[in-house]
């Protein structure tokens, strides 16, 4: 390494890395590992907690599931009551309407009734006055001219 030329014995030479420098080597290795271990055991722990934190949620989510589904189910029982219901309010509504119509209609005939009633009466009536003062005019003008004469 640095410029030196030497000689040494083949026995005391080997053919690759040295036991010292593959020590050193390991050793770094190690070292590597032991601290990413180390950030792989932390990160391991925080995992576990969220799984545990998930795990929770996850149930907490699947009886919420089965609550809204029990309400789902009772909501989709009962709307079939509803729409049948709905339909009879519909034609109740549509024939309350219809005979709403026929009692104004037939209110506004039986006020025309009465009016054409109290007319005829009073019309009679009138004529039996002066169906009455045409007579009593005609007898009371014979006995004039007869008690004149």
């Amino acid at each position: 390494d640095d410029g030196m030329e030497g000689w040494i014995l083949n026995r005391y030479m080997i053919l690759g890395e040295t036991n010292k420098i593959k020590l050193v080597k390991l050793e770094s290795n190690y070292s590597k590992l032991k601290a990413k271990f180390s950030s792989i055991f932390e990160e391991n722990a925080e995992i576990k907690t969220e799984n545990k934190k998930l795990s929770s949620e996850l149930s907490d989510t699947k009886i919420e599931l089965e609550r809204i589904r029990n309400n789902y189910e009772s909501l989709k029982a009962n709307s079939a009551e509803f729409l049948t219901l709905r339909s009879n309010f519909e034609k109740a509504s549509k024939q309350l309407s219809e005979q709403t119509q026929k009692a104004t209609e037939l209110e506004a005939q039986v006020s025309d009734l009465e009016v054409s009633h109290y007319i005829k009466w009073f019309l009679a009536g009138s004529g039996v006055l002066f169906v009455g003062f045409i007579l009593g005019f005609s007898t009371k003008r014979q006995r004039r001219q007869s008690s004149l004469l």
